[in-house]
């Protein structure tokens, strides 16, 4: 993806976990998915789409209209896939307008065209997006205490093996993507498990989109912040961070925690230093670490 911003509608994100479950399986045409009037492109979906690794879930795609052409174009994989294009499945039945804002950015130039995946969320959603090895750096009784109120430990490692591994092999069979890594991209939790993704699937993902990132990982009030930062800090170094920013209003509790690991690293990887969203991507120059550690 370009550097530019895209302007994506985040209603209902803080609200995560009350996002809408997903629907029987079984799809008949009253279920299949639909854009809103007037967006172009086509919407496909991937039913029930089966893991050796995590639950079965749908997989929502967005084919921008030069998609019919059969050209290969670029692929955005995306968490949350039932909030981004219909408002039938989306959290209090507002999108997140991403076909409408990638139209606009490829009609003006400053996005190439792009495939987009939405891969939808489960019952087990912190658990899928939580990075295990970040939840491992907090002291035993926090990460206890997370794990006893999510309803078990992190599933983060099965579930990047199936976005790595199962999902984008089907996607590439199914529809006509360019060759070479994706992009990922997510919100709050979603923005922990597409920088997660980014630092340990490399072949797979060479960009992430980290929007409103839970940096706290769970309630800000419990949040370790030594080890959020040296966990977090290791993996922005190594993801090549170029530019955070975002809303006050939107991201101003986890404010402290955010600027504690980005301000980390801002000037080994050349990250400006803010609190809301984080652009990563791979191949940066990244001069040694100094002292004083992230």
């Amino acid at each position: 993806m370009s550097g530019a911003g895209i302007a994506i509608t985040r209603r209902g994100l803080i609200a995560a976990a009350a996002l809408v479950p997903m629907v029987a399986s079984g799809q008949t045409p009253a279920d299949a998915p639909r854009l809103p009037p007037g967006v172009p492109g086509r919407l496909v979906r991937h039913a029930d789409v089966r893991s050796a690794h995590v639950a079965p879930r749908h997989v929502d795609v967005w084919l921008p209209p030069e998609a019919e052409a059969g050209k290969p174009l670029a692929l955005l994989v995306m968490h949350d896939g039932q909030d981004l294009f219909d408002p039938a499945s989306a959290y209090a039945g507002h999108t997140w307008g991403v076909a409408e804002a990638l139209s606009t950015l490829s009609a003006a130039g400053k996005v190439p065209p792009t495939i987009v995946a939405g891969v939808w969320n489960t019952g087990a959603r912190w658990r899928e997006y939580m990075p295990a090895q970040l939840l491992g750096l907090l002291p035993d009784g926090v990460r206890a205490s997370m794990e006893g109120e999510q309803g078990g430990a992190s599933l983060s490692d099965g579930y990047e093996r199936f976005l790595a591994d199962e999902l984008l092999p089907v996607l590439r069979g199914a529809h006509p993507i360019a060759p070479g890594p994706a992009a990922i991209m997510g919100s709050s939790m979603g923005g922990l498990a597409s920088l997660e993704a980014l630092a340990e699937h490399p072949a797979a993902f060479a960009r992430a989109g980290c929007i409103s990132t839970h940096w706290p990982f769970a309630d800000p009030r419990k949040a370790d912040r030594t080890a959020a930062r040296a966990g977090c800090g290791a993996h922005v170094y190594r993801t090549g961070a170029r530019r955070a920013a975002g809303a006050a209003a939107v991201d101003g509790s986890w404010r402290p925690h955010a600027r504690s690991i980005l301000c980390a690293v801002s000037g080994e990887c050349g990250c400006r230093a803010g609190y809301g969203t984080l652009a990563a991507r791979r191949g940066l120059r990244k001069p040694r670490l100094s002292g004083g550690g992230a």
